[in-house]
């Protein structure tokens, strides 16, 4: 209460202005997270950053204070960025890596710095979580009248083709990206439950939560549905706060998850039916898409392994350049390591991907550190559960794949820096306020 009234003085003390430059910064970050999942609209995203950037600069020439907000994160960003520039003296393709550099890495850090600035308090983040759910309901409305238009099927997945790519994808730009957004944007959804007090309100929010599953389950992105798993699994042990629910909810998981198994087609489970005869040989033959990722992922440990210090180059067609096993017409789509940690080592070398693993690592251990000492039921508690849950969903859905680019990465780092603004700026009102007068 006392953080509260805290930061009411505070705005309160803020000159006009200077509030205003805060509420168009904040409405463009709504504008980039409803943008960011639509695939058409690509200029939005940098329009939306620059504009947000320009309120900053304005700001900081006005009130003379250059110095940006920080958190405990930065170190790790500039370590994981430092090794990204050492791997540009070993790069195959210098300008094809620094361009990755540039959009990959400095428009990340930099959105990252940005949202930190602007969503502080409890306020601007309830609004940034009613656009993504704004912007969420959009999609999944587009999906799911794609796939009742399209006679689409609840047990095999479309046929790989230009207009539907491997499945149904809603605005996004294909199904792999469109199902890594659901599972990215899910758990920040799950607020809306706890937040919305009257019957109607959260029966429309468990609609539309039960909607986002649906429309996970028809983009038949198997790796997607590992992620979910995983990360309901997580949501069993961070949630429940009584042992017996959480060993209640437990046996409902295992057997909700090993009846599905049982009772799922195999042609939902494992794309290439014809001439199967067993499940072992969908990992056994590399024509098949497991066996092939099976066999991509060996290939591409091996090359780190022999090139441990020495990447290819940031970028994920990095390694696709200077190998010439991701070139081979038997390798068929897999022209990079289907992984998102075994390209990062491609790409930056061991060290490199060590560096990003220390990232991540730190961005959880905020996480957890805020969800032990918050209270429950308060926001920062729910928001530091959902990044945890994000990260959960984010790393397991990459093992299979290499999602972590483009608008996909943009949008993790969005909802995680929105989660360490709020939780750092009152872990820091929270010291202020313990430290006794003079």
């Amino acid at each position: 209460m006392l953080n509260q009234q805290r930061t009411t003085d505070n705005e309160q003390r803020t000159p006009y202005w200077a509030l205003r430059f805060d509420q168009i910064a904040l409405g463009f970050l709504i504008v980039l997270v409803v943008s960011l999942p639509v695939a058409s609209i690509t200029s939005v995203r940098d329009i939306s950053i620059g504009i947000v950037f320009l309120c900053w600069l304005i700001k900081a020439i006005l009130t003379r204070h250059w110095r940006p907000r920080t958190t405990r994160l930065e170190a790790a960003w500039i370590i994981y960025g430092a090794f990204i520039v050492l791997s540009l003296f070993t790069a195959v393709d210098l300008g094809y890596s620094l361009n990755q550099f540039r959009g990959e890495y400095v428009k990340n850090f930099l959105l990252f710095l940005l949202v930190i600035q602007f969503v502080t308090t409890k306020k601007r983040a309830k609004a940034i979580l009613l656009g993504i759910a704004a912007g969420n309901l959009v999609m999944i409305s587009v999906g799911i009248a794609e796939f009742i238009s399209q006679g689409g099927s609840l047990i095999t997945r479309p046929e790989a083709s230009q207009e539907f790519g491997s499945g149904w994808a809603s605005l996004h730009s294909g199904g792999g990206t469109y199902s890594t957004y659901l599972i990215t944007v899910f758990p920040f959804l799950l607020w809306l439950v706890v937040e919305w007090r009257k019957w109607w309100a959260q029966a429309l929010a468990i609609i539309l939560v039960v909607a986002n599953v649906f429309s996970l389950y028809i983009t038949f992105q198997r790796g997607a549905w590992v992620a979910f798993v995983m990360m309901v699994a997580a949501a069993i042990f961070l949630i429940p706060r009584k042992n017996w629910i959480r060993g209640l909810c437990l046996a409902v998981f295992l057997i909700a998850v090993g009846g599905g198994l049982c009772l799922a087609p195999t042609q939902t489970l494992v794309h290439e039916e014809k001439n199967l005869h067993s499940l072992s040989q969908v990992i056994r033959e590399p024509e098949r898409s497991i066996g092939k990722r099976i066999t991509t992922w060996r290939v591409s440990l091996g090359y780190i392994v022999d090139n441990p210090l020495k990447g290819a180059g940031f970028g994920r067609r990095s390694p696709y350049k200077k190998y010439d096993y991701y070139k081979r017409k038997e390798s068929d789509l897999y022209w990079h390591a289907h992984n998102t940690f075994l390209n990062l080592g491609l790409e930056l070398g061991l060290p490199g991907l060590l560096a990003f693993i220390f990232l991540l690592a730190r961005l959880s251990w905020l996480g957890w550190h805020t969800y032990r000492r918050s209270p429950p039921g308060d926001l920062t508690h729910y928001l530091a559960i959902a990044l945890l849950l994000m990260i959960v969903a984010v790393v397991f859905r990459n093992m299979f794949d290499h999602f972590f680019i483009d608008d996909t990465a943009m949008l993790f780092w969005f909802l995680a820096a929105v989660v360490v603004g709020v939780t750092e700026r009152q872990r820091l009102s929270s010291t202020t306020d313990s430290i006794p007068p003079s």
